[in-house]
């Protein structure tokens, strides 16, 4: 287990983006993360040099868009104006496939963006040129992004259903009822299984080669972008009480209540968890009890962060001159 305690300094680096560049994310928008460089959507994408904060290029006119996924060459990202995929070198348009309403990021494999839409469809896209190799109707309202588990495509979203379909054909493999519809997506699990939340604070977990309940529990608060670490799930509630669960039976491990619900999904590994506050408060837990070890009040307005190491993180921020770069230092002495 990593001791915090080794740890005299803990660096925090912050890099202040144009808040014209990026607009405050209603969905999940950390940053897709390579050897040199962040990619951060919003209004638009742009690409950060990591070693000076620069902003190298940023992609305009291309509507609100949600957190990029990297493919092999480009980044591929929906929204408003339907999908996109961005060269990830320069930052030219490979190509946009308008689906006729918004459409979420997508989902990559062996070739295929699997694409959901705000009126209701998921579509199977040629990662090289954006065609449509196959659609599928799911329902009237918006459908989130799917998880790929066992070649089987789970996701649902606004009318209390879940749905598993063929990877390949598109073809629906079975379907499940929900109390109340989903908060956000479906996470994978590993094991057959994909982890489901609602709006009434309930927690499944579904069996994706038929779609029956493995195990269920019910909070007080539903969770916003659950995460799956080091066979934990983890759910940040809308009442800011950050919830563990152990994957296979859904047993309750430990609760740690923050300042505010966390605005991005939890990142980590198996002795370390890092959550970021609606609130601007960056936490460093342990995994396995969630005891506090060390938080970080981040002054402005965060977008996202990218979790490094034991004692780092970067954290994008929304104001300032977005060719700013500096360094906080944080004294830790416990």
């Amino acid at each position: 287990m990593i001791s915090l305690l080794k740890h005299l300094l803990k660096l925090v680096l912050i890099i202040p983006v144009s808040p014209t560049l990026l607009s405050q994310p209603t969905y999940p928008l950390n940053p897709v993360t390579t050897a040199d460089h962040y990619f951060l959507s919003g209004g638009g994408l742009a690409r950060i040099d990591r070693s000076t904060g620069a902003i190298d290029w940023h992609v305009t006119g291309v509507g609100q868009l949600h957190a990029p996924v990297l493919g092999d060459n480009s980044l591929l990202t929906g929204g408003t104006l339907g999908v996109y995929a961005i060269d990830k070198s320069d930052g030219h348009i490979r190509w946009r496939r308008d689906l006729g309403s918004s459409a979420f990021s997508p989902v990559l494999n062996k070739g295929l963006a699997y694409v959901t839409t705000r009126d209701g469809r998921l579509l199977a896209l040629s990662e090289k040129d954006g065609r449509v190799q196959w659609s599928r109707n799911l329902s009237e309202g918006w459908v989130y992004p799917p998880a790929l588990e066992d070649g089987v495509l789970v996701t649902g979203g606004r009318d209390s259903r879940v749905w598993g379909l063929d990877a390949l054909s598109g073809k629906p493999r079975w379907q499940s009822v929900l109390d109340q519809e989903m908060v956000y997506s479906p996470i994978s699990a590993a094991n057959h299984r994909v982890i489901v939340t609602t709006f009434s604070g309930r927690v499944l977990a579904l069996d994706t080669r038929d779609g029956s309940e493995i195990w269920s529990r019910q909070f007080s608060s539903p969770s916003l972008a659950p995460a799956v670490i080091g066979g934990r799930v983890l759910l940040p509630g809308m009442d800011g009480v950050l919830r563990a669960l152990h994957t296979d039976n859904g047993h309750l491990l430990w609760t740690q209540p923050l300042d505010s619900r966390p605005a991005q999904p939890l990142q980590g590994h198996d002795s370390l968890l890092m959550a970021l506050t609606e609130e601007g408060q960056l936490y460093w837990l342990d995994a396995e009890s969630g005891e506090i070890r060390f938080r970080k009040r981040i002054e402005g307005s965060p977008l996202g962060f990218v979790f490094l190491e034991s004692n780092a993180a970067t954290v994008i921020l929304a104001g300032g001159n977005k060719s700013d770069f500096f360094p906080v230092l944080v004294n830790v002495d416990r």
